[in-house]
């Protein structure tokens, strides 16, 4: 996803304090200045998932959505700032990769194929469905959480068995584009004036 900063309103000013700037403190102020704008499109990406989904289904998502912003091009001259909006692949433990899954939707296949996928998603591997159920029952809260999202899964299923997708990170992206490049300009403009004040 990309935003295109050509037309920003302030932005050929704050292109010329920055070059008058050394070029560490240039960096740094639009790092920091990216980073706090990419954290508003994440964060609502996050928002947006909790209010669609059960947290004991889906528990670590959330954490899982990682969000970026960097400047392709020259400052003004035809610049873009990229937006990378996602989800944690790796380190393997700590994936989320089924989140794309929730975002789109999928197509499991047959009966037999929507229950493997859904024991394969809610890391039910070698477990027998009804034995984790029976240990949900006692108490066991890796089981619930287990159980609870396998169940889940399958009662979202269609009669066609297509499982519609439920957008957190495009809405999200939609939402805060403007209110996220508008913060670049107010960071930009605040730590130009932080660091003329310290000259």
């Amino acid at each position: 996803m990309a935003l295109d900063v050509r037309h920003m309103e302030g932005f050929a000013e704050l292109e010329r304090n920055l070059k008058a700037l050394p070029e560490k403190i240039d960096k740094r102020i639009f790092r920091k200045a990216l980073k706090s704008s990419a954290n508003m499109i994440g964060a609502e990406a996050q928002r947006r998932f909790r209010a669609q989904f059960k947290p004991h289904d889906t528990p670590h998502v959330p954490e899982g959505i990682i969000s970026d912003m960097r400047i392709r091009g020259s400052y003004g001259g035809g610049s873009r700032i990229i937006v990378r909006l996602g989800l944690r692949i790796s380190p393997k433990q700590d994936s989320v990769w089924y989140g794309r899954l929730l975002e789109t939707g999928w197509n499991p296949g047959s009966r037999t194929g929507r229950r493997a996928f859904a024991r394969k998603i809610s890391g039910i591997r070698g477990d027998n469905v009804r034995r984790l159920a029976q240990r949900a029952r006692r108490g066991n809260v890796q089981a619930m959480v287990k159980v609870t999202f396998y169940r889940g899964l399958l009662s979202g299923l269609s009669k066609e068995g297509q499982i519609p997708g439920r957008p957190f990170m495009a809405p999200a992206f939609k939402a805060k584009a403007q209110q996220a490049l508008d913060n670049v300009i107010r960071e930009l403009r605040a730590g130009i004036e932080r660091e003329a004040r310290r000259a």
